[in-house]
């Protein structure tokens, strides 16, 4: 027992995690900032960047105050040893676009000394987009060619809620416990499980945005133009962007 590493990202900005939840648009966000820079300049005593958003009744107060308890430290990922050659990621705080590097970090620092036998402890998860899930999507052929599987449990709130949305069952493993998780790890992983979507995104192969594959505008693009990907996080290192329209809830 005992933890091995720990991985650790640190303050995000606010605007930027107020755009991520769907609380403001970029383009509100940019003018708040502006009108910041314009106080300064007139001497005005300084105001935050979510002060003027609720001024402007862009969110709520309670909104702004939300975000900012999620603020610091936004996502904790440590792993540890448990029994039966199973290691446990512990999970601690929110994972989205900005963060999922930091498990995916993990994942690969696990793969590569061979710990391939994944339990995925979500107690302290408060939130989690695609991109840790397209993390793991990237993840779990390769743990299960090796013998081994990623398992989830104790998902709770927002996390569960967007585990069930993605239509995840189908490909992970969950349950209530700990020690429920383990023990499945002493049988064969479900031959369902292994059917892994060839890809979900993709994009033209000259274009910067990316798109679900059952965008309208994205079936307009030639098939022997299009670049397929396995996940979420997958486009985004190829330097792609989600498209606005199909990729806001995925």
């Amino acid at each position: 027992m005992g933890i091995l590493s720990i991985f650790r990202k640190g303050v995000k900005a606010l605007g930027h995690m107020l755009i991520g939840e769907g609380l403001a648009t970029e383009d509100q966000v940019t003018e708040a900032l502006a009108e910041q820079e314009r106080r300064r300049r007139r001497g005005e005593p300084h105001k935050r960047i979510g002060e003027i958003l609720v001024e402007s009744s862009v969110v709520s107060h309670d909104d702004v105050q939300t975000i900012l308890a999620r603020q610091e430290s936004a996502l904790l990922v440590s792993t540890r040893d448990a029994a039966d050659d199973v290691c446990v990621l512990d999970l601690d705080g929110y994972i989205d676009a900005d963060t999922f590097q930091v498990m995916d970090l993990a994942l690969q620092s696990l793969v590569s000394r061979g710990e391939v036998k994944i339990a995925v402890n979500g107690t302290g998860l408060t939130y989690m987009n695609s991109d840790g899930i397209g993390a793991m999507l990237a993840h779990a052929g390769e743990v299960r060619n090796a013998g081994g599987d990623l398992k989830f449990f104790n998902l709770h709130g927002k996390p569960a809620a967007i585990f069930e949305n993605l239509g995840l069952e189908p490909l992970f493993q969950r349950f209530d416990t700990e020690a429920e998780a383990i023990a499945a790890f002493a049988e064969p992983v479900p031959e369902e499980l292994y059917k892994l979507p060839e890809y979900e995104f993709f994009s033209s192969r000259r274009g910067k945005v990316f798109h679900v594959a059952e965008c309208p505008t994205g079936k307009k693009i030639r098939p022997e133009n299009r670049q397929e990907f396995a996940s979420r996080a997958e486009a985004l290192a190829a330097g792609k962007k989600p498209c606005s329209k199909c990729c806001q809830m995925r």
